[in-house]
């Protein structure tokens, strides 16, 4: 029964999520054989709080990269021909304790893609990736992949070092 409730909850926004930023990679392939074409920038300097922004396709894999104007720092890679594999890397500058509970990771992704989902109209689908992390967060386990709508999975993981943490959350299909 809470498989059900989880998937009718997450359903509506998870969907439009992939419809706008996975499908975002359809365009027109050169061999014609790629279900999506090559990945967009999601991005763009027009972006309020957008302070550096810059993307660059090379071999049918995106990366973007987006700094904002209170200091974090956003790498966005997207590959994947058939499959799409969405990678966003939060990186945020401090000190960050070693010891902390995993909950700490999960809420600061919940928070991050709802600011996202803030900055600008054509962002407002990121408050779903949101809604979809805030759903599983008392299953997730960092560093494991989690089921979050059909086919859908996410992984959230944390890298560590003495002035900064990148915080990383994957969304594929498997």
């Amino acid at each position: 029964m809470k498989k059900t409730s989880l998937s009718f909850f997450i359903h509506p926004s998870v969907i439009g999520l992939f419809l706008t930023f996975f499908m975002a990679c359809n365009g027109s392939s050169s061999s014609g054989k790629c279900k999506y074409g090559a990945p967009k920038a999601i991005f763009s300097d027009s972006i309020p709080h957008v302070k550096k922004h810059f993307f660059q396709l090379k071999e049918g894999t995106g990366v973007e990269m987006i700094a904002f104007d209170n200091k974090l720092l956003l790498e966005i890679e997207q590959s994947g021909c058939q499959d799409i594999h969405q990678q966003f890397s939060f990186i945020m500058f401090g000190k960050f304790p070693t010891n902390t509970d995993d909950i700490l990771w999960k809420e600061l992704a919940i928070r991050h893609f709802r600011d996202l989902s803030k900055l600008d109209p054509q962002l407002r689908d990121f408050s779903g990736w949101a809604d979809a992390i805030e759903s599983v967060k008392t299953t997730l386990k960092l560093s494991e992949p989690i089921d979050i709508q059909g086919n859908i999975q996410i992984r959230i993981d944390k890298i560590l070092s003495s002035d900064k943490a990148t915080l990383v959350v994957q969304f594929f299909k498997k």
